[in-house]
C-alpha cells in the first residue's frame, strides 16, 4: 500500500508536468515563427525518434519556459528510496523484487513517465530550424543518436531531468534488478565446473549434445548451433564475463550486440522481397529474432524495458553523460544487458570502459615498473617482439618508455606514439605473412597460410598484446581489421554475409546457392570444403564424414553457414586464438564486449579527419545529377555531421573509418581504385539508404524533403551498420 500511495503521488506530479509541457509547447508554437523553410515538426520527430534532432533544438526554447518547478522532487525521491529498500529486502530473503512490488498496480506510473518524456522530447524539438548546426570539424564528444547541446540549454534540460531521474531509476530497478541478480547466480553455477580462462584448455569448444551424423536427415541445424563456440570461447564462460553479458530474453543470448530493435521494422520491410532461404541467412534483418522475442509469452516486462530504452535513448544518454556512475548503479542494466547496450552512445561507453579498466588495473597493480624498450628503427617489430614476449600480463601494463638506438630523444610521450605508429604498419608487413588485405586494400584479416612463418602464433599473441596495450594507454594505431575479425574479438557470431566484405565474389556464389535450386546450378556439393596449401588441394569435412553427405535444397542454408564459418573462423582459428590470448592478457573480454565492431575500430584507430568537400569532389552519380535536390540535401546533411558521425558514415559506405592515403581520389574497392558513388534507389521512397561496401556505393532513395533524408540517413548509419546484405 505504501508503494502504491507513493506511486500515485509521483504519477499525479508527472501528469501535472505533462499537462504543463503541453500548454507551454502550444503557447510557444503560436508565438514562434519559422526562421527558414526547412523545419522539423514535432510529429515527424515523434515518428522518427531522432534524439540528435531533439537536443539540436533545445537552445531554441527560452530557458524560462522549462517547467522545472512542476517536475516534482521529493515525491520521486521517496519512491526511489522505497524501491531500493524493497530490493535490498528481496535480496536478503532470496526473493525477487517483483514478488514484493505490486507492479500491476503501479503501471500507471510508468505510463505517465513515458508520456512526460515524450512530451519533453517534442517540447524540446520545436521552435528552431534544422540548419543551425555546429561548425565543421568540431571535435565534440557526441555521437549518433545524441548531439551535444549548449551549456545553457543542457543546464535547463538537466534541471528537469534531474528531478525526473529518481522515477527513471525506479523504473530500471523494477525492470532489471531481478534479471541481473538471477543471471549472476546462474553464471556462478554454470561457470564453476569449467576451468578458468587462464588454465590451458586444449579444446575450446563446449561438448555438443547433438550427433552430426544425423545431418543427412536435417540434423545439420544442430551442428550449426554448436558454432556458438567461437574462438576465445573459454574466456566467455567465466563468471565475470557471464555476469556482465546478460541476455534480456532466454533465447537471444547469441544475438549480443547485433540486435538493433529500432532498426528491425525498417530492415524487415526492405528484405521482404528476398527469397526465403536468403532472408533466413542475411544478418541485416534482425526482424526474425525480434519477432520471436516480441511474440514470446511472459516477457512483457522485458518488452517494456526494450521499448522504453529505444524511445528515450537520447534522454538516457544525457543523464549518463552528466552522471557516468549511473551505469554502475541503477542503470547498470543498460551496459550489462546485451540488447540494451547498442543504445548507449560511444562516448558514454568509452568513459565507462576506461573507468572500469583503470579500476581493474589498480586492483592488480602491485609495484609495476616501467617498460624500457631499446628499438632499432630498421628492426622495430623484431626488437619489440623479443623484448616484450617474455613479459607477464601484469608487467605489460606498466608505463612504456621507448628509445631509438643512436638518437638522443627522451621519451615524454612522443617517442611512444611514434613507436605505436611504426609498429602498426609493420604488423601488416607482407614479409611476416601474418595478415592479408581484404578487397578494399584498407582492412586486414589473419592469413590462413601464416604458418610459413615458424613463429606466427607467437607473433599473433604479441600483436594482440600490443593492440590491447595501445587501447589501455590511450594510444591510437593505424590498424584496421575486417568486420568479421572485430566480431571475433568481441565474441560475436559471424555469418556468411560477413564474407561480402572480404570475398565478394565468393559471397555472390553463396547467394546463388541460396536463391537458386541446386539442379539448375548443376552443382554437386557435399558438406566439405577444399583448401589450398602451398599448391596442394586438401578436402576438409565441415561435419563428420561431410564429404559423403550431399547438400540439398533443404539443407543448403546450413551448408552456407558452415562453409562461411570455415572460411572466416576454422581456417584461421589458431591465429585468432593466439591473438585473443594476447589481447585478453591486457583487456578483459567482459569489458571490451560492450562495444560494436564499428566502435571497436574507433577505439583502436580513433576518429578520422573526414574531409567532406574532398569526398564530394570525388563522387560519381548514377541516375542522379549533382544539382538534384536530393543530392544537394545529402551533402548539406553530411557536412553538418560532427566528427563521430562522419566516421560512422564512412564506415557505413566503405566498411572502414580509414581515410585512404592520398585522399578519397585513391579510395579502393573490389575493382581496384573505385570512387564513392551514389545510385538512385527505386521503389518505396520510405526505405532506408543502403550501402555496398565492396563498391563504395550508396543507394539513396529519392526523398521528398531534407529532414526526411537526414532522418533516414542517421537511422541507417547508426542502426544499420551492424550487418551486411548482398549487392
Amino acid at each position: 500500500d505504501v508503494v502504491v500511495d507513493l506511486s500515485d503521488q509521483s504519477t499525479n506530479k508527472l501528469n501535472s508536468l505533462s499537462s504543463c509541457l503541453q500548454q507551454i509547447k502550444a503557447k510557444f508554437s503560436e508565438k514562434a515563427s519559422p526562421r527558414s523553410s526547412t523545419k522539423f515538426t514535432s510529429s515527424s520527430l515523434k515518428a522518427s525518434g531522432s534524439d540528435s534532432d531533439i537536443s539540436r533544438h533545445v537552445s531554441k526554447i527560452p530557458v524560462t519556459l522549462l517547467p522545472v518547478g512542476e517536475s516534482g522532487g521529493r515525491q520521486h525521491d521517496r519512491l526511489l528510496r522505497l524501491v531500493q529498500t524493497l530490493q535490498s529486502m528481496a535480496t536478503k530473503t532470496n526473493r525477487q523484487l517483483i514478488d514484493v512490488t505490486p507492479n500491476d498496480r503501479i503501471s500507471d506510473l510508468w505510463n505517465s513517465l513515458e508520456s512526460v518524456l515524450q512530451q519533453l522530447k517534442c517540447f524540446l524539438a520545436d521552435g528552431g530550424d534544422e540548419t543551425d548546426t555546429k561548425e565543421d570539424g568540431d571535435d565534440s564528444n557526441s555521437s549518433l543518436g545524441l548531439e551535444s547541446s549548449t551549456t545553457r540549454s543542457q543546464t535547463a534540460l538537466m534541471s528537469v531531468l534531474n528531478r525526473l531521474l529518481p522515477v527513471i531509476e525506479a523504473f530500471f530497478l523494477v525492470h532489471t534488478s531481478d534479471l541481473l541478480v538471477q543471471k549472476a547466480k546462474t553464471s556462478s553455477k554454470i561457470s564453476s565446473p569449467i576451468r578458468k580462462a587462464d588454465d590451458s584448455a586444449e579444446t575450446e569448444a563446449p561438448p555438443s549434445s547433438a550427433s552430426p551424423l544425423a545431418a543427412s536427415a536435417g540434423g545439420v541445424q544442430d551442428v550449426a548451433n554448436s558454432l556458438a563456440a567461437s574462438p576465445g570461447y573459454r574466456y566467455r564462460v567465466t563468471e565475470e564475463y557471464m555476469r556482465n553479458n546478460i541476455s534480456l530474453f532466454e533465447d537471444a543470448g547469441s544475438s549480443s550486440n547485433d540486435d538493433r530493435v529500432a532498426f528491425a521494422s525498417s530492415s524487415s520491410a526492405s528484405l521482404s522481397t528476398l527469397p526465403i532461404a536468403l532472408r533466413k541467412s542475411v544478418s541485416l534483418s534482425k526482424a526474425p529474432s525480434m519477432k520471436k522475442i516480441l511474440s514470446s509469452a511472459g516477457l512483457s516486462k522485458g518488452q517494456r524495458l526494450l521499448s522504453f530504452v529505444t524511445a528515450h535513448k537520447g534522454v538516457l544518454n544525457l543523464l549518463i553523460k552528466a552522471k557516468p556512475g549511473l551505469l554502475e548503479t541503477s542503470l547498470a542494466g543498460l551496459i550489462r544487458i546485451t540488447q540494451l547496450r547498442p543504445f548507449i552512445m560511444f562516448d558514454n561507453k568509452r568513459k565507462y570502459f576506461f573507468t572500469q579498466l583503470k579500476r581493474v588495473n589498480s586492483a592488480t597493480n602491485s609495484s609495476r615498473r616501467s617498460l624500457h624498450l631499446q628499438i632499432r628503427r630498421n628492426q622495430v617489430f623484431e626488437d619489440a617482439f623479443n623484448q616484450l614476449r617474455a613479459r607477464t600480463p601484469d608487467e605489460m601494463k606498466g608505463r612504456l618508455q621507448v628509445n631509438f638506438y643512436g638518437e638522443e630523444g627522451v621519451d615524454a610521450g612522443g617517442l611512444t606514439r611514434e613507436w605505436y605508429l611504426i609498429l602498426s604498419r609493420e604488423i601488416f608487413n607482407p614479409n611476416y605473412a601474418l595478415f592479408t588485405a581484404a578487397v578494399d586494400g584498407a582492412t586486414f584479416q589473419p592469413n590462413p597460410l601464416s604458418m610459413i612463418n615458424t613463429n606466427h602464433l607467437d607473433y599473433f599473441k604479441f600483436v594482440g598484446r600490443v593492440i590491447g596495450k595501445a587501447i589501455c594507454d590511450g594510444q591510437l594505431m593505424d590498424a584496421h581489421f575486417t568486420r568479421s575479425f572485430y566480431k571475433h574479438v568481441l565474441g560475436m557470431p559471424v555469418d556468411f554475409s560477413d564474407i561480402e566484405a572480404t570475398e565478394p565474389e565468393y559471397g555472390k556464389i553463396l547467394k546463388q546457392i541460396l536463391i537458386t535450386p541446386l539442379e539448375h546450378l548443376m552443382m554437386d556439393l557435399t558438406f566439405s570444403a577444399e583448401i589450398q596449401k602451398f599448391g596442394r588441394t586438401e578436402v576438409m569435412d565441415l561435419i563428420p564424414d561431410g564429404r559423403n553427405i550431399a547438400v540439398t535444397d533443404e539443407n543448403k542454408a546450413e551448408y552456407v553457414r558452415l562453409v562461411a564459418h570455415h572460411r572466416m573462423t576454422t581456417a584461421i582459428r589458431s591465429q585468432i586464438d593466439s591473438f585473443l590470448t594476447g589481447f585478453y592478457d591486457i583487456v578483459p573480454p567482459e569489458l571490451i564486449s560492450i562495444f560494436s565492431p564499428a566502435e571497436l575500430e574507433l577505439l583502436i584507430c580513433g576518429l578520422p579527419d573526414v574531409n567532406v568537400e574532398e569526398l564530394q569532389s570525388n563522387t560519381e552519380y548514377h541516375q542522379y545529377k549533382p544539382t538534384d535536390p536530393v543530392i544537394v540535401w545529402f551533402w548539406e546533411v553530411v557536412k553538418a555531421f560532427n566528427r563521430e558521425e562522419r566516421a560512422s558514415f564512412l564506415q557505413f559506405v566503405t566498411g572502414t573509418s580509414k581515410v585512404p592515403l592520398g585522399g578519397f581520389a585513391n579510395l579502393q574497392g573490389m575493382r581496384g581504385n573505385q570512387r564513392f558513388s551514389i545510385h538512385r534507389a527505386y521503389g518505396d521512397p520510405g526505405l532506408l539508404p543502403s550501402a555496398h561496401t565492396c563498391f563504395n556505393q550508396l543507394d539513396l532513395p529519392q526523398y521528398t524533403s531534407r529532414e526526411q533524408l537526414r532522418e533516414k540517413l542517421v537511422t541507417a548509419i547508426s542502426e544499420g551498420a551492424e550487418g551486411f546484405g548482398f549487392a
